[in-house]
């Protein structure tokens, strides 16, 4: 239902001078989905009228033509950029721009830097479907922040690639917000006035007849200057001035750009006293602090949410909260469930003692939550891009070489994670955009498909097929037959059954059967002590890049889930799972990643309490310390692991084209699409190269590959002058 919002412009001397209303506990947040939100205050400048005679007069108001299709047309709106360091026109709105930076700091960790100021003059001034994604790469948030003046205007939003749209009314002095992935995974509009309906409703809606102004994506949308003189928000009822209306937005500084007046440096802190964090702003529904929240005692850094027991509708429970211990504890068993099957599969493939990697698989998560200061919820478990360097570094039998590759590789990610935390993301947003991250994920699945098939050897497919398809079998019907938390067990069920097949029919190592029996039920890993060749780290060395990849993913899909920035954590974030990885190479353990498992976890439970993972990392550890655990893991047949992988290969390859699909990468410019064609089958072929006693493999090649054709492309095109232009052709 919508809220009446007191709006003092209304009621006041017109001589007052204009004041902005308070921003914690009456923005009023609609989430969207697929990480985007809008934040709305009706009536935040009161005295808004001043202002606008203002903004009328003393800005120089610009016409733009541009070309569309061959000729040259008019942008049904005038403009105004102001840069960082220009003067604005009038005093109130540095004063807003001041105050959105305090509210907003946690999220924004930087301040608004620009503005940009568009006029409406009529009904028939427009602005078409469109996302400010200019200056940023596409998989980059942003937000851009709007103050309306004049005759109520609606702004809507629809999902990128179709859906109903949604409309929101902006009117005099109001406030909107568009933050999270909006810019990225929503478009907005603003088109000549339509039926009115209530804010953040569903509507179907014509695109706009008018086109976004000049290089798609420029400053902030605006939404005013409507021949309306009402506003349908369930506020008060006035009558606006008619005639002229504008919107006056601001952006925060571009986190990637190459027009940017400075790069960001990852180390901006703004700690206003007095302001909300996010989590306090209202939402459609119940909001998220709704429920009363117990104090965290002085030895906990968790307070309890709510009543500890229960979970309100459209609510989660945040990293820095936690329900009652009893109920914790069930979420963290939840994780160990969720990181089994795939935390089990990498030492089974590749000869690792799997009691060692459990062992060092729950002690690494215990070391990351302490050094992202139990900010990011995040499980660590075996990381598949190690499978097919390991077994390469491995070849004869010894994983003392593989282990010391796997060490080298995880200082390399903490050094990584160093650097981003002082400097800050952008260089590696350079240094690998989306079609080159995506391009050795897939290359990196597709080299692994041999080994589906024979084990790198005897096993696999080929050595136990009817077991092989049973269990493959197995897996893709749990997928469809369960839902939710079922469902993302399918890999370790059908594992199961595979298994239960293989016991039945007579399938099962002797020797393994053996040292189960004989396994104890408590004692202490097999520790392996790891040794240094060039040859190993070579081989091992370029799983970095993937590492980066699947970290900086992790962290975007807990931020979007969870309503939070957490673009500050990225480093340490690299940092904990280099250092975790260290740890485990340094014992015999497989090196590690942020499971998307657990992300699936957090999603369903709604719980995304760092306290619940470190239930699921101290339960992990008391697992390594049991022999038997991992002599029953031991006793899993080569058939049984060949149908598994078969699907996990499959999907680490699709992996990578997911990539390249939620990010939109554009292979009509033949930059991309050369890039990853060529990575792909350096990869998938295996191609060898051999300098003295090093050997390159297909990994490390199609690594290589893939970053020296994107720059090398790149480089001569903008020399020659010859970039392609990429992206869809503009609406009218």
């Amino acid at each position: 239902m919508p809220q009446a919002a007191y709006q003092p412009s209304m009621l006041d001397v017109t001589d007052a001078p204009p004041t902005l209303g308070p921003l914690p506990g009456h923005l009023r947040r609609h989430p969207l989905g697929r990480g985007a939100w809008i934040d709305h205050l009706p009536g935040w400048v009161h005295g808004s009228d001043q202002v606008l005679d203002v903004l009328l007069r003393d800005v120089p108001w610009r016409a733009e033509r541009r070309t569309m299709y061959d000729t040259e047309v008019d942008v049904p709106r005038l403009l105004c950029w102001y840069g960082a360091g220009r003067p604005l026109p009038h005093p109130v709105l540095p004063a807003a721009r001041q105050a959105l930076t305090h509210h907003y700091a946690d999220e924004l960790g930087e301040p608004f830097v620009t503005a940009g100021m568009c006029r409406y003059r009529d009904g028939r001034d427009s602005v078409a479907w469109h996302g400010d994604t200019q200056g940023r790469s596409a998989h980059t948030d942003t937000l851009v922040a709007i103050v309306s003046f004049g005759s109520p205007r609606d702004l809507l939003l629809r999902p990128r690639g179709g859906g109903a749209s949604r409309r929101f009314p902006l009117g005099h002095g109001d406030l909107l917000v568009m933050g999270g992935s909006c810019q990225r995974t929503w478009e907005h509009a603003s088109p000549r006035p339509p039926v009115r309906s209530a804010p953040g409703s569903a509507s179907s809606s014509a695109p706009p007849a008018s086109p976004e102004p000049p290089g798609g994506g420029q400053p902030s949308l605006c939404s005013a200057g409507s021949v309306s003189n009402s506003q349908a928000s369930g506020m008060a009822a006035r009558a606006p001035r008619p005639g002229p209306g504008l919107v006056f937005g601001w952006r925060r500084h571009p986190v990637v750009t190459e027009r940017a007046s400075r790069p960001p440096t990852g180390r901006a802190r703004n700690n206003a006293q007095g302001r909300s964090p996010p989590s306090a702003l209202r939402r459609e529904g119940p909001p998220m602090t709704q429920s009363p929240t117990e104090p965290r005692s002085r030895w906990s850094p968790w307070s309890v949410h709510g009543d500890g027991r229960t979970i309100r509708p459209g609510d989660v429970v945040h990293p820095d909260e936690r329900l009652s211990w009893p109920r914790t504890m069930g979420v963290g068993v939840q994780h160990v469930v969720a990181m089994f099957g795939a935390t089990f599969t990498v030492p089974l493939i590749t000869g690792f003692p799997p009691a060692t990697t459990l062992f060092f698989s729950g002690l690494g998560t215990l070391l990351f939550l302490v050094i992202t200061g139990n900010r990011l919820p995040s499980y660590l478990g075996s990381s598949f891009a190690f499978i097919a360097p390991v077994l390469a570094a491995k070849s004869g039998g010894d994983i003392g070489p593989a282990l010391g590759g796997i060490v080298v590789a995880g200082a390399a990610l903490a050094l990584v994670g160093l650097a981003v935390q002082l400097v800050g993301a952008g260089w590696i947003n350079r240094l690998m955009p989306p079609v080159v991250t995506g391009a050795i994920v897939m290359l990196i699945g597709l080299n692994l498909a041999p080994v589906a098939w024979d084990g790198g050897g005897e096993g696999g497919v080929r050595a136990q097929p009817l077991i092989a398809v049973l269990t493959l079998a197995a897996i893709l019907l749990f997928t469809v037959l369960f839902r939710g938390f079922l469902a993302r067990l399918s890999i370790l069920l059908g594992v199961l059954v595979g298994w239960l097949v293989a016991a039945l029919s007579g399938g099962l190592d002797p020797a393994t059967v053996t040292g189960l029996r004989e396994a104890a039920w408590v004692g202490l890993p097999e520790f392996h002590t790891p040794s240094f060749s060039l040859r190993a780290v070579v081989l091992i060395i370029p799983v970095v890049l993937v590492l980066i990849a699947e970290n900086a993913g992790h962290v975007k899909a807990v931020a979007a889930t969870t309503g939070r920035n957490l673009d500050r954590q990225l480093g340490r974030a690299f940092m904990g799972d280099g250092l975790a990885t260290v740890l485990a190479g340094s014992g015999g353990g497989s090196g590690t990643t942020t499971y998307a498992e657990n992300i699936g976890v957090m999603a369903a439970t709604r719980v995304y309490s760092t306290a619940a993972y470190w239930v699921a990392g101290a339960a992990a550890v008391l697992l390594g310390l049991s022999p038997k655990i991992g002599a029953l893991i031991l006793t899993v047949p080569a058939g049984v692991l060949g149908g598994a992988t078969t699907a996990l290969y499959g999907l680490i390859a699709i992996l990578g084209a997911r990539i390249w699909l939620d990010n939109r990468v554009d292979f009509h410019d033949p930059v991309n699409l050369l890039t990853a064609a060529v990575a792909v089958i350096i990869g998938a072929a295996d191609y060898t190269l051999t300098a003295g006693d090093l050997s390159f493999h297909g990994i490390a090649l199609g690594t290589a590959a893939a970053l020296v054709v994107y720059h090398g492309m790149r480089a001569i095109a903008r020399l020659r002058n010859t970039t392609p232009t990429s992206g869809p052709e503009p609406e009218l």
